[in-house]
């Protein structure tokens, strides 16, 4: 990017895991002041992740953000305060029974997100970490053939990287051109909805409040970040981002523990680059 003389950016979008969330999944206070800070010029500031709605608006209640929150990798985006939806993206039924099986044929764990549930068939051990971090109750109660056929937000595969890698590449062959297939932890890949991306639902949110891409920064570290950094005008790599990441990215800042994004923030802030 070449940043035009007297850029000034409106929109901040935030990943959380890596970005402004530490390993033990706190935000340092620093990051939520200088958030404070960035609104209070006349920003608007939204966290655009991958975690579930739920986990997603209370990271946005924690942060205090005045934007609205992307989830699921930009498959549900809710209004500020989280009462109600803007938008949600779905897989199709077929879609999503495409992937599920595919996940069954290579023995990976597999977990259906739908009407803000999460759905397994057994209890494992990550399984359960995974629902203790999210703060919700793992569904087992229905078959996940029945789930996948009323129209999940994502459908995921979780196993060694390897065989996650082979199988990303495999589902990204055979159902890429209706699903994103989102690789973005080596351990696991997620599947949604072909305009279930951090872009798309970044430049949904920008187009609703008025703003340009140019005027949009966007802070993430994992390759499901990597559309929205391309997209936005100023593109943030953040801490030990994915390589791919810090490839497109314009600038790179440190990690949550080193306060990254508040130092982004502001010097912004000092330069008179941020607000409205």
């Amino acid at each position: 990017m070449t940043e035009a003389a007297g850029q000034r950016y409106r929109l901040v979008a935030l990943d959380v895991d890596g970005t402004i969330a530490r390993k033990d999944y706190t935000v340092p206070g620093e990051v939520i002041d200088a958030i404070g800070d960035a609104m209070a010029s006349g920003a608007v500031v939204s966290l655009v992740t991958g975690r579930i709605r739920a986990s997603a608006l209370r990271y946005a209640d924690i942060c205090r953000t005045n934007g609205p929150t992307a989830s699921h990798q930009g498959a549900i985006i809710t209004v500020p305060g989280g009462e109600t939806d803007l938008h949600s993206e779905r897989l199709s039924a077929s879609t999503a029974r495409t992937a599920l099986n595919r996940i069954r044929e290579t023995g990976s764990e597999a977990i259906v997100f739908a009407e803000d549930e999460i759905w397994v068939e057994a209890e494992t051990e990550w399984s359960s970490g995974y629902a203790e971090r999210m703060q919700k109750k793992l569904r087992m109660d229905r078959s996940l053939d029945e789930i996948a056929g009323i129209g999940p937000v994502v459908v995921m595969a979780v196993d060694d990287p390897q065989q996650i890698a082979d199988l990303a590449e495999r589902l990204r062959s055979e159902i890429g051109s209706v699903a994103a297939v989102t690789h973005s932890l080596p351990h696991f890949c997620e599947v949604t909805s072909a305009r279930a991306t951090k872009a798309h639902a970044l430049e949904r949110i920008s187009s609703d409040l008025g703003i340009h891409a140019s005027e949009v920064i966007a802070v993430g570290d994992g390759e499901g970040d990597l559309s929205m950094i391309q997209w936005a005008g100023l593109g943030v790599a953040a801490g030990d981002a994915h390589p791919q990441v810090r490839a497109v990215a314009d600038v790179s800042v440190a990690g949550p523990e080193e306060y990254g994004v508040a130092k982004l923030l502001q010097s912004l802030l000092q330069q008179g680059k941020l607000g409205g």
